[in-house]
């Protein structure tokens, strides 16, 4: 299926942005459209949906094709059909230019280059010649090759690295969210790999209004109403994905001793129906809510309402141990303050700032702590909240774009 809206006035050449994640769900894909329009003049994405239902993907000015592929079990053969998929894309659409997110759109981009010779791909220093190969640049949004999933799976993960390294040799600038994997990665590819945080666009609606005032009983309209709670009520959000190594079920034993704080989770995953019979086992059922997945442009207004931010990644894997998750910074833009686990890139963001608290050790225990103290403790939250208008001034898009433009020199 394929979208084509109005052409951008600026910039030259043409790119297409591929991703194995439906847009509607990742901010970073419409950041980093926004920030393509204003090099190239024709800017393109294709991307992967599960359920053919939905409308397909529209951003102004750029021209939208999607793979509709069901996600069933997941696993090896789905994800050799999406990368087919995407090459059978590619090799018809004959980009100049490939911003490739993550291995499953790498790996099909590099054997799309192979095959297409293009003319007028974008390089530094301005066009090249005719019968080009397509210029890729290659972000990764983890440490995918030290991912949990494949830490049990030697022979596995050893595939997905000579995977992944085949396809960056073939790409001519690459990116990840952190400094800790940006350093895995340049060993690993035996090449430069440059930090772009995975943050995302300065808020400009209200944010950091203390807990119990007018004002923030005002903000904390819809995520109240949709967890069906009065405007009083402290509530905890989580939002990404429900899987292993996200401490989630902590924060569900962790209500247990804190009665009166609800957590809300936003997102989907395979831990959703056993984090339902947790919270039943732990006595609180009625304090957990599951919202699903929710489109990212309704994601801010729903967490403005909320007394903190979890962001509980455990250190299960050398990509997790790194690991800078976007929605630490989606938390602090939202003008709450954050609960994390206690890891390097998180550590340098939340103690640096100085808006919000590491936990080490990450137990049931710490967390109910923790969560005391920001309801309880005098001036804890609200001296939080005075340090986020400077995260927020400088942990944002506005702020880190050019670096990621910098990939199209």
């Amino acid at each position: 299926m394929r979208q084509t809206t109005q052409k951008a006035e600026a910039g030259r050449g043409e790119i297409t942005l591929v991703v194995a994640q439906s847009p509607r769900y990742y901010p970073h894909v419409a950041r980093h459209l926004k920030s393509l329009k204003k090099v190239f003049a024709r800017v393109r994405l294709l991307y992967w949906e599960k359920d053919g239902n939905e409308p397909l993907y529209a951003f102004p000015g750029v021209e939208a094709e999607r793979v509709v592929l069901p996600f069933g079990n997941g696993g090896t053969p789905f994800f050799l059909k999406l990368m087919a998929a995407f090459f059978s894309r590619l090799r018809r659409m004959r980009p100049e230019n490939i911003e490739a997110i993550d291995p499953y759109a790498l790996v099909p981009a590099r054997f799309a280059s192979l095959f297409n010779r293009v003319d007028g791909a974008f390089g530094a220093g301005g066009a090249q010649g005719k019968g080009t190969r397509a210029r890729i640049a290659y972000f990764s949004m983890e440490y995918f090759s030290e991912l949990p999933s494949l830490r049990a799976k030697p022979f596995k993960r050893r595939i997905w690295r000579a995977l992944e390294s085949w396809g960056v040799s073939g790409a001519s600038a690459a990116a990840t969210v952190c400094d800790g994997i940006a350093e895995h990665l340049r060993a690993d590819f035996r090449m430069p790999v440059i930090t772009v945080r995975n943050v995302p666009e300065r808020s400009s609606g209200p944010s950091g209004a203390a807990s119990g005032t007018a004002d923030h009983a005002a903000e904390t309209g819809a995520l109240h109403a949709r967890c069906g709670l009065k405007p009083d009520v402290p509530v905890l959000i989580y939002q990404g994905m429900l899987q292993e190594g996200r401490g989630l079920e902590t924060a569900v034993q962790a209500l247990a001793a804190v009665p009166g704080i609800h957590l809300a989770i936003a997102g989907g995953g395979p831990l959703r129906e056993p984090l339902r019979a947790l919270a039943a086992a732990s006595g609180c059922p009625d304090r957990v809510h599951f919202l699903g997945e929710v489109d990212f442009r309704d994601l801010l207004a729903l967490t403005r309402g909320a007394f903190a931010g979890l962001a509980p990644f455990q250190a299960l894997s050398a990509s997790y141990l790194h690991s800078l998750p976007g929605k630490l910074f989606e938390y602090l833009q939202a003008g709450i303050p954050v609960i994390t686990t206690d890891l390097p890139e998180i550590r340098k963001v939340v103690d640096g700032y100085g808006v919000g608290i590491c936990l080490a050790p990450y137990r049931p225990d710490t967390l109910a702590e923790a969560l005391r103290r920001l309801r309880e403790e005098p001036g804890l939250r609200d001296g939080f909240l005075r340090n986020l208008p400077k995260a927020q001034a400088e942990l944002c898009w506005e702020a880190e774009e050019a670096r990621y433009l910098s990939l199209y020199r």
